[in-house]
């Protein structure tokens, strides 16, 4: 009988043990609570508590084996409340309430099955009616209707599984319309009309797949001023390849072009069917590779081109749309691979090249893009390997060549091009290979 009895003593602490609820928390680094709940057999059971790093409570839930269940309240900073929900079995269900932060009522929502079903209203501080939004599955359904403070609507909107499709009403306070549009799927498809305070229709569009086509405007007695369309080329997948305003049968304002894969290739602006202003050029990556300034139609000013990682490549001065000036080239790594000056769009006078460690390679000198004059060429160690003269882009004269000592290696005799003698020398001075002599 004594031995029952403590076997019957000895489960019942353990049951007791095994069904006792716990209380966790955790800190933020300054020691305050960041949250703490009652837990039993390892599963939220009880309240659970988030706070602000100030120590105020931000947010609270109930809790029943894990699973959310009654009300969750959620709280601004200053402790007034933010918002609140009714939990059935983890699911929201219900009313649920938002605030402002001053306290007045800004939202009521209803949820089903832990979607918001049915209307959503939201209100100004005032406390009169701002929206009313039609739920269905958690998505925007139907007539959503917005409206002034001082009463009226402000617009009217059609959603369809969450996207906007059918007709958008926009209004004045006065309760004119100030614009309509139709949508299908999220984007402006078909006619959107806009009409001045005393209801006169200014602009017709025409959209679609969200892309304006076309657009006539009116002034204020209704009388048509000017009409603009959208011209599109597209690639045959269908992507645009590039579009330009046409306003009066005139280009005007921005053109894009891109790539296939839809990145931005180039940027220009037109006025009165003329190139104006700035034009960008784009790396298929959507990186810039150059940009320069028209005047008077042409490139004019400092241009500047980037590789596709950022890195500046190039730096040029044009007149008239032509290179004038120092051309300046830089490899990947911002190391000057050359300098070159230009006249015309042609090189014209120096051209220096330089080695990787930033030693000079090359110097030559040019005449309308052709070589004319000294030549002067350089090892990695920037001592002078060969040395000629060029005229009209041919030899002409000696040339010669030396060993890193700087004795000659070779020395040739061209005219007009056309080798007449040649010397090759040991590292010694002695001949050791002759031709023309």
């Amino acid at each position: 009988m004594k031995l029952n009895l403590l076997f019957i003593l000895v489960l019942s602490f353990g049951i007791f043990a095994q069904g006792e609820k716990e209380v966790r928390k955790t800190f933020y680094p300054n020691g305050k609570v960041e949250t703490e709940g009652e837990y039993l057999d390892g599963k939220l059971d009880g309240y659970y508590r988030e706070y602000y790093p100030t120590g105020v409570l931000w947010k609270e839930w109930t809790f029943k084996n894990g699973t959310e269940e009654g009300r969750s309240n959620w709280f601004f900073e200053n402790g007034t409340l933010s918002r609140t929900w009714n939990y059935e079995n983890g699911n929201r269900e219900g009313e649920g309430l938002t605030y402002y932060e001053t306290g007045e009522l800004w939202g009521r929502e209803n949820y089903l099955n832990n979607e918001k079903e049915g209307i959503t209203t939201t209100y100004y501080k005032s406390g009169k009616l701002q929206g009313e939004w039609h739920y269905h599955l958690g998505k925007l359904e139907g007539l959503s209707v917005v409206y002034y403070e001082k009463g009226g609507k402000e617009f009217e909107k059609n959603f369809f599984n969450d996207m906007q499709h059918g007709k958008t009403t926009i209004y004045f306070e006065n309760g004119k319309v100030s614009a309509t549009a139709e949508y299908r799927f999220d984007k402006k498809h078909g006619y959107a009309y806009f009409y001045d305070i005393n209801g006169k229709l200014r602009v017709r569009d025409y959209y679609q797949a969200d892309l304006l086509e076309t657009r006539i405007r009116y002034d204020k007695d209704g009388k048509f001023t000017e009409e603009e369309r959208v011209d599109r080329e597209y690639y045959p997948n269908g992507v645009v390849k590039s579009e330009v305003l046409i306003k009066n049968g005139k280009k005007e304002g921005k053109y894009h072009s891109f790539f296939e894969s839809g990145f931005m290739k180039e940027e220009l602006t037109f006025q009165n069917d003329e190139q104006v202003g700035w034009i960008y050029k784009y790396h298929d990556n959507g990186t810039l590779y150059q940009e320069a300034e028209l005047y008077k139609g042409k490139i004019t000013g400092a241009v500047k081109s980037f590789y596709d990682s950022g890195k500046l490549m190039s730096e040029a001065v044009y007149l008239e749309g032509q290179k004038n000036g120092i051309m300046l080239v830089y490899d990947e790594n911002g190391a000057l691979q050359y300098r070159a000056t230009y006249r015309n769009d042609k090189l014209n006078g120096e051209y220096r090249g330089f080695h990787k460690n930033g030693l000079t390679r090359v110097i030559e000198n040019y005449r309308d893009d052709v070589l004319n004059g000294q030549q002067f060429l350089y090892n990695l160690e920037g001592v002078l390997w060969r040395e000629a003269y060029f005229k009209d882009g041919k030899l002409e004269g000696t040339l010669k060549e030396f060993y890193p000592e700087g004795t000659v290696k070779k020395e040739e005799f061209y005219e007009n091009g056309v080798m007449k003698t040649a010397r090759e020398f040991d590292s010694q001075g002695n001949i050791t290979y002759t031709f023309g002599y």
